[in-house]
């Protein structure tokens, strides 16, 4: 199902339908799960005319948010950036989101705690997770990276649990190290080590890195 906020935008929103019914089966046969089936129906899509119009609706007005996958209400929000390649990547993000709400918390709908998913599970698994199954990132991210360890601003991945401790400027980075790490993962193990990992999680909700 797909809303969006204005007549002229159907050509568009057209666009970001197939897109994201297509990247949803791509997401099912590489994880191996398929939302739908546990939900029993489709994902909501909204879409907004610009990041500005987003910003007005009360889920949308987070500093520096450019899409949502809100868990109360199972929908993912985002708006139509005028760059279709960065409308594509933020909707591929918050797609990975909804396919982790789903296998984690089936039941988010019913009385769900916001802090669960960030107690629970690690930061650099979830947000690192979206990226790598998102971005088209790698060399830039990779000299991000080089940059962050030459400065000594990396942190070791125990330290990617959480973001209570980050201060505000590091978020991104860390959003591009846990990329990596998953990166890192599947070039070592394969990619059914990130499957087996996606999985696993739904079973332990922990991690010792």
């Amino acid at each position: 199902e797909v809303f969006w906020t204005a007549p002229e935008l159907e050509g568009r929103v057209r666009e970001v339908a197939a897109l994201a019914e297509a990247r949803y089966a791509d997401l099912a046969a590489a994880l191996a799960f398929d939302p739908v089936l546990v939900r029993g129906e489709r994902i909501p899509l909204f879409l907004y005319r610009s990041l500005h119009e987003f910003h007005q609706w009360p889920g949308g007005d987070t500093e520096g948010a450019l899409g949502v996958t809100h868990f109360f209400q199972d929908r993912v929000v985002l708006p139509l950036f005028p760059s279709p390649s960065f409308t594509r990547e933020v909707l591929e993000h918050e797609l990975v989101h909804a396919f982790q709400v789903a296998r984690y918390f089936p039941d988010a709908r019913v009385g769900w705690d916001l802090g669960k998913m960030a107690v629970n599970l690690p930061f650099w698994f979830v947000e690192g997770g979206a990226d790598f199954r998102s971005v088209s990132w790698r060399g830039y991210y990779d000299m991000l990276m080089r940059e962050a360890a030459l400065s000594g601003d990396l942190r070791p991945m125990r330290e990617l649990h959480g973001t209570g401790h980050f201060d505000p400027h590091e978020t991104p980075l860390r959003y591009r190290q846990g990329a990596l790490f998953h990166a890192f993962l599947a070039e070592r193990h394969g990619p059914e080590a990130l499957r087996h990992l996606f999985h696993v999680f739904a079973d332990t909700h922990r991690v010792d890195a």
